[in-house]
């Protein structure tokens, strides 16, 4: 591949939230509330892995779940945390000859109900990441074995929080400038769905993507 200057060097890596979150209706009216319980089965991801000789997407999470919840009071501010369905990394490896410059970003989709056209896009998801990023062996496996984990690493500056709109534009999740030949695991420490309750919502699962993005400047 060639090294393409400041244009993206690896596909985008896109993480399913699909089932991701399931919203019941609105406590209050018991003779008429129930609720069903929502199943989603995602195959593992385990990202691109390594590219000879290229800066590469390693690994990303297969799915972000924010679990099946009971809506609140029209109008009312809400939030959900997430698990990933993986390791609770984003790896990137950097196998040009002396290393350089990299960034990586990420995205979130509008929600979309997965049985109706109703959407959901006045809301954000949050990232956070203050654990210490560490070296990644890509050739070990993906960041859920411990042995493909090292040292904290440097020289690589993450965003504490990054807050990526629904439906909006991306925001910095981590950048380097490093000169060295090596690979990077991005902690994801905490993942959280914060929109506004709604009386439509009750009854069905939305689903949507968070998208990541490498290029090889700042």
């Amino acid at each position: 591949m060639k090294d393409l200057k400041g244009k993206v060097l690896v596909g985008l890596a896109s993480v399913s939230m699909l089932g991701g979150i399931a919203l019941g209706s609105v406590q209050g009216f018991a003779a008429v509330n129930a609720q069903s319980d929502v199943q989603v089965r995602f195959n593992p991801y385990t990202g691109g892995g390594e590219d000879p000789g290229n800066l590469a997407l390693a690994y990303v999470p297969a799915g972000i779940d924010f679990g099946n919840n009971n809506l609140s009071a029209p109008g009312t501010p809400v939030f959900y945390n997430g698990t990933t369905n993986g390791a609770d990394y984003v790896a990137v490896d950097d196998d040009r000859a002396s290393g350089g410059d990299w960034k990586l970003v990420a995205s979130a989709s509008v929600l979309q109900s997965t049985t109706t056209s109703q959407t959901i896009s006045s809301g954000n998801i949050t990232l956070t990441s203050t654990s210490n990023v560490l070296d990644y062996d890509v050739n070990i496996g993906t960041p859920a074995d411990p042995a493909s984990l090292g040292s904290v690493s440097t020289g690589v500056t993450q965003s504490a929080s990054a807050t990526l709109p629904l439906g909006g534009g991306s925001q910095t999740i981590a950048t380097s400038t490093n000169t060295v030949n090596q690979g990077y695991a991005i902690p994801i420490d905490t993942v959280r769905l914060n929109m506004t309750s709604s009386n439509s919502h009750g009854g069905q699962t939305f689903a949507g993507k968070i998208t990541w993005e490498l290029s090889d400047t700042i």
